[in-house]
């Protein structure tokens, strides 16, 4: 039996303590890669002509034009992946506090209803100086740039 495996008591399984006692259990693993900088990476997949590669010859690879449009998005997103969400946070930028609780709302299947009564204390529970958006209206705006598809409709 492979180490890690649980066994189901409550699904027909028989609870055998002799070899549930050798079975190591990890209920909590910690992420290897900060979120913060997934987030960063999220924006360098969403936007490659904002970075150049060197190509195997040795030349840098000549960016895709981009409009400016695109660009504001970019730099906007980029400003709130670089900002705390409030001054002395440094587990949370402003971009990873939304994609975090936009990613609980649609796993949970939140009500915007419900989602904007919960943002609203947790914005109330912050330093009064936080960046923190007041609706998930004001989030999808931010999130919409990184194209990630959120239906913020109920």
């Amino acid at each position: 039996m492979i180490e890690t495996y649980s066994i189901w008591n409550l699904h027909g399984e028989q609870l055998d303590n002799a070899s549930s006692s050798n079975a190591t259990r990890v209920d909590n693993v910690e992420p290897i890669v900060d979120p913060n900088e997934q987030v960063i990476d999220i924006i360098n997949d969403a936007f490659p002509f904002a970075s150049t590669n060197i190509n195997q010859e040795g030349e840098d690879d000549v960016p895709t034009p981009m409009d400016s449009a695109e660009f504001e998005q970019y730099e906007k997103l980029l400003k709130n992946a670089n900002q705390e969400l409030y001054p002395g946070c440094k587990s949370f930028s402003v971009l990873t506090a939304i994609v975090e609780l936009m990613h609980g709302k649609i796993k949970y299947r939140m009500s915007n209803l419900c989602f904007d009564y919960f943002l609203g204390v947790f914005k109330r529970m912050l330093p009064t100086n936080n960046c923190l958006p007041k609706d998930h209206k004001h989030m999808q705006k931010v999130l919409n740039g990184l194209g990630l598809g959120y239906d913020i409709s109920e």
